[in-house]
């Protein structure tokens, strides 16, 4: 009889897989996880972005708010900032400021969607990114925030808490 050895459920990525069966499974969960991502960016783009042009919208006890001046860098980065404030009593769902940008019909997510801290005290937030094709230019654009909501399981869909969308100026920076 010989004897097997017991085979782990997940390794970090410092170690190397024991065998092609563990690397395929870790090459599953990475993709799973880029699959969320990029399910995520679309819904903010896509769904989020329309939404957030109509206006604000509120859930009791949370808002979000943006700046009405962006800036702009001579390397094409963008900075977009406001506040929010918002109540999450569910300690498995994860909340996110997340920020796009929209000038002369091209639209962009600005920054990777900061973490929030839900305590029902107002915050401040900060995207930032870098825009080349096609780079925004300085002068009026239209931006919109959003508080998204995301349980911390396999198969989670993302939730709005509020959204906010208004007219910016996109000012070069000193």
């Amino acid at each position: 009889m010989t004897e097997r050895t017991p085979q782990r459920a997940y390794h970090f990525s410092s170690e190397k897989p024991d065998s092609p069966r563990e690397a395929g499974r870790e090459r599953t969960m990475r993709g799973y996880r880029y699959g969320v991502a990029a399910f995520v960016s679309v819904v903010v783009v896509g769904f989020i972005g329309p939404v957030a042009d109509a206006g604000t919208t509120r859930a009791a006890g949370n808002e979000i708010a943006i700046n009405p001046n962006g800036e702009l860098s001579g390397d094409k980065t963008v900075t977009l900032s406001g506040t929010y404030l918002c109540n999450n009593n569910d300690p498995a769902r994860a909340v996110f400021v997340t920020v796009s940008l929209m000038q002369d019909g091209s639209g962009r997510t600005i920054g990777e969607g900061e973490r929030a801290v839900c305590d029902g005290q107002r915050h401040s937030f900060t995207a930032s990114g870098k825009v080349e094709n096609p780079p925004f230019e300085a002068g009026p654009a239209r931006a919109s925030a959003t508080l998204l909501t995301l349980r911390m399981t396999p198969l989670s869909l993302p939730g709005v808490l509020t959204s906010s969308g208004q007219d910016v100026t996109l000012v070069p920076s000193p």
